[in-house]
Parts: C-alpha cells; structure tokens; sequence
C-alpha cells in the first residue's frame, strides 16, 4: 500500500492523459467502460478488429463499467497500481532467500540507466523534456527501449507496462518453484505463460525459458507423479496458449536479421549498467584462472566470427560471451540452490540479448523495445539476489573486500537515488499541458484546453447517465500524435477514423482505411443527406463532430447540411450533431 500511494501521491502533480500515445490507450480504456463485445472494434476504426493485446483494457474497462468508474482516474491509478503491484511482488519472491529484499529488490527494479545520470547529473546542458527523451534512445534510430521507471514517469499505459505486475509474477513463482521444487508452483507458471498472449505475448519468450530453466533445475527432485503432473499442466498450458492465440493473438513471423549491428557494448553497458555491477561480483566466485580462461576463450571465438557478417558488434559480442561462459562455470560448479538460480537467470538474460541482435519477431524495432524492457525485469531478480547474498549472513567475499564493495554498493545506490530524484522531480515541469493539480484524474485538464476539450467531457457525461445513446462518432482523422479525437478517445465511442497510422498498424485491411479518409474528406467539405445516411447506416454513427480541429483540416468549420442532423452541443469552436 506504501508504494500504491505514493506512486498516486506523485501521478497527482503530472496527471494529464496528453502526449505520447496516451491518446490511444485512453481510446482502448474508455471504449471498454461502454462495450464489452469480443472481438471489439478498433476505436479509431469502427468495424474493424483490431491486432492488438486488449486483454488488460477489457478487464479493466469492464470494472470502470460496471462500478461507472472515471476513465481519466482509473488511468493514473493502473500507472501507479501496475508499478506497484510489480515493486512489492520482487521484493515478496526475493524474500525467501533474504529479509532485505525489501530494499533491495525495489531498487533494482527502479534503478534509471546509466544515460540519465549523465545527462540529470554531470551533463551542463539546460534539462527540458527532450532530456529525460533521450535516455531510452540511445540505440541508433529508429530503435529505442524503455525502463520501468522512465515508464510510470512518461505514463504511457501500453500492455508491456500493464503486464508489467503478472510478469515479475511469474518470474518469481518460477524462482520460488525452483528453490522449493515445487511442481504445482511450476505448473501455474506453465499456465500463467500461456496465458499472456492476450496480455502482452511478447513476456511468453523469457517467461517459457525460465519455467524451462525451473524445469531443468527442479526435475531430478520431483517424483513420477510429480513428473506426470507437469506434463499434464504443460499439455493444459499448450492448449490454454493454441486457445488464447486463435481467439486473442495476432499472428507474426520470425526472419533473421540483416547483418546490421544495432546494440554495441557501449549502449548495452549504458541501458543495463548499474544492474551489471552485481555480475561482476558474482564472477568472482571463479578462481582467477577460470576467469583468465574464459576472457582468452572469449577473444578466439570473437576473433574466429569477424570473418563472417553477423548483425553483431565486436564489443557486445564480446561483452556476451564473457559473462555467458563465467556464468556457464559457475552453473557447473556450484551446489547451491541460490547460485544455479543466479547463473541460470544470468544465462536466459546474455543469451536472449544476442539472440535479439540475430532474430527479430515481427519487426526488429518492437523486438528491441519490448524483449529489452522485459530482461531488465530478469536482471533486476539476479542483481537482488546478488547483492541479498553479499549483505547477507552468507558473503561471496568477506572482510575488508567486503567492506569495499558494500561501500562501492552504497555509491552507486546514491548515484542512481539522486538521478531518479531529479528525474521525478523535474518531469511534471516538462510536461507540455498543465491542468489543475494536484489530481489523479487525466482528463479534467480537457475543462480547460479547448471547446473540443468540453465538449468531449459533456458528451461522456451524457452518455454515462443514460441521456444519450452510444453509437460511434465521425470526427476528423489525423496523423498518429496528434492532438486530435478527443470525442472517441475520451468519452469512448469508436470513431470511423482516428490516428490514420496505427489504425493502420491494427488492420489488416488498409485499403479500407483509404476509403475511408476519402469518404471522411468529402463530407465535412460537401455534406448532404446522402451522406448523413451513408456513415449511419456504414458505420453506425450517431455524433459528427465539428470544431476547430475539422476546420484546420478540410477547411469547414459550420457543416452546410442540416437535414439528418441535430445539433446537441454548440460552443464557438466545437459543435457535436447528433444523428438523427
């Protein structure tokens, strides 16, 4: 409850639902508060399914409709909730080996990279918005990746930030199932994995390998029934998955990446750096000539694949390997529960860090962004557990080396505290739209941002008490970001056609969007009646809005026709008609 409050404590000084695509996931979340049909629509594009994971907006605009919940509150409090649930579930499943998790682990899981303190803390230039911008793009464009913290603070509410709770979830039942050899905990895990692909499908790649890592580690302590009732709950997941796929998922493909490095040792040092330290420590384990051994075993194999082209840099490829075959000594070697769990998590996080520089899922940039904000979730488990076993009753090290790298520790805990000070701190400053504050509802900035902005805010008023029927509104299409379509956004009414690039994303159908801006073109600049009938009868729509955003694009603020429309809200600049 601490975190939940004080995560909605800060949210309340920088609630707007403004920028970003934040626009979209108020547009899922309010459609959801009215409709709760499966499949849905797109709501940027009635009559279309969207290739979308939805599975979160539906849960929780189902509990916005059936409690008649605010959708501008109830967005602010899943960025809080979500992160929040994440923090107190790390430090719970690191528990089990150590008290001090609960300090630890939330530390790790927040930590910013190590761009932010360059830029927060040592950087002379002037901070603005464009500066907490930069520490996730610092992949070449157009690649880019993201940190739990940096997203709670830029609050966009996708579904990798939603699942973010049910991934650390399942990522710790894994960890907890492997050091009680527990098959039922293994076998919810199995089915927790499955189930994601409705949620967020990209957590399944890390999720599957670590319940196979369980799997591998726990299985000589198992008895046959044990055995027998894995794989019955890995044939139960399997069918959960094929299920939830036909039913929820979207279909990709996997293809080999052109031989292009995008990741170099240096950016992969800057994203992951302060949750690096703690790696070094662990392989220190190994003697000083394991190490020597697996630093020169490194440079061959680097020295040997320079002569084929690989979409890999040197420095990374090196990075990788070293800790791949340190870690791989150590899984050998050691006898405890606590340093097969460290290794073997180490080895799923190198090893799907060169596997995304080689295959990509669907496309390379949403294979980077997402599997990267994933394995800083896997890093954040190894590192707790880490430092956990250095602070300790039972060190790694001991005496003054020791004392050394706990004082290393504290520096490093004060470096990262300080810059993610400065980065809560100074963001709500950025922000571009500034409303009445303090307040967690993100949308009551719209009462003071435009006629648009009112008339949206009336038009969910209207709708919510039963006054006005729901139906889908045709407003002016735009491009993605843009600060349009607040009517279907914010009331939650599907539109004919929002952000023309990612309906298009969510579609497999873009000759109907074509269409579609052409049919939307002709009518605000030549109504008629026909026309009134056609989007009714086509779309099901019930509101045309028009204000000063329809003026700016098809030059006609005032529609010419009048017949089969009824004006129900009139201020200067934004008019809405109903249908009649």
């Amino acid at each position: 409850m601490f975190w939940l409050f004080a995560l909605l404590g800060y949210k309340a000084f920088s609630p707007e639902i403004f920028f970003g695509e934040k626009f979209m996931d108020i547009a899922f979340l309010s459609y959801f508060s009215n409709y709760t049909k499966i499949p849905p629509d797109d709501p940027w594009a009635v009559g279309l399914q969207p290739s979308y994971y939805y599975l979160h907006y539906l849960s929780w605009g189902s509990l916005a409709k059936l409690f008649n919940l605010n959708t501008g509150v109830l967005f602010n409090a899943l960025i809080a909730l979500s992160l929040a649930l994440a923090i107190s579930l790390i430090a719970d499943c690191i528990s089990i080996f150590s008290r001090k998790s609960y300090i630890i682990s939330p530390f790790f899981l927040l930590a910013s990279n190590v761009v932010a303190t360059q830029i927060f803390i040592f950087s002379k230039k002037e901070l603005n918005f464009w500066s907490f911008w930069e520490t996730t793009r610092i992949f070449p464009f157009p690649y880019f990746t993201e940190y739990p913290i940096w997203s709670f603070i830029f609050a966009d509410l996708h579904p990798h930030y939603l699942n973010l709770p049910f991934f650390v979830g399942i990522v710790g039942s894994t960890i907890i199932a492997t050091k009680l050899a527990s098959p039922r905990l293994l076998s919810a895990s199995m089915l927790a994995t499955a189930s994601l692909v409705g949620f967020n499908a990209w957590d399944i790649v890390l999720a599957s390998l670590l319940v196979g890592l369980s799997l591998v580690l726990s299985w000589k302590y198992y008895s046959e029934f044990c055995k027998l009732g894995i794989f019955v709950a890995a044939l139960a997941a399997f069918f959960l998955f094929l299920f939830l796929q036909h039913s929820f998922g979207a279909k990709t493909s996997i293809y080999l990446n052109e031989p292009f490095p995008v990741v170099s040792g240096v950016i992969f040092v800057k994203h992951f750096g302060y949750l690096l330290i703690p790696q070094l420590f662990f392989i220190c384990t190994l003697g000083v000539i394991q190490i020597m051994a697996s630093l020169f075993l490194t440079l061959m194999v680097v020295f040997a694949l320079s002569f084929f082209k690989l979409a890999l840099a040197k420095d990374f490829f090196m990075l990788v390997s070293f800790f791949l075959l340190t870690n791989g000594l150590i899984l050998l070697k050691t006898k405890s529960k606590e340093g097969l769990i460290v290794a073997g998590l180490n080895i799923i996080f190198f090893l799907v860090s060169l596997g995304v520089e080689v295959i990509s899922i669907a496309d390379r940039i949403n294979t980077i962004f997402k599997l990267y904000f994933g394995l800083w979730v896997v890093l954040a488990f190894s590192s707790s557990l880490i430092v956990c076993k250095l602070l300790g009753k039972t060190f790694l090290f001991t005496g003054a080396i020791r004392q050394a790298l706990q004082v290393l520790c504290l520096v490093v805990f004060s470096v990262v505290l300080v810059t993610n000070l400065k980065l809560l701190v100074l963001y709500p400053s950025f922000t571009f739209k500034k409303g009445p504050r303090p307040t967690i509802d993100g949308s009551i900035f719209l009462r003071e941002e435009n006629d648009l902005g009112r008339a949206a805010l009336w038009l969910r008023a209207q709708i919510k008490k039963g006054l006005l029927p729901k139906g889908a509104v045709l407003e002016a299409n735009a491009p993605s970001f843009s600060s349009t379509n607040f009517v279907s956004s914010f009331v939650g009414l599907p539109s004919v056609l929002g952000w023309e690039a990612h309906a298009e994303l969510r579609t497999k159908k873009p000759h109907e969007l074509s269409v579609r801006k052409t049919k939307i073109f002709n009518f605000y600049r030549r109504c008629s009646l026909r026309s009134v009938k056609y989007f009714s009868t086509r779309f099901r729509v019930k509101y045309v809005v028009s204000s000063s955003v329809e003026f700016e694009k098809f030059k006609a603020f005032s529609l010419s026709c009048k017949e089969g429309l009824k004006l129900i809200f009139d201020l200067p600049k934004a008019k809405i008609y109903s249908i009649r």
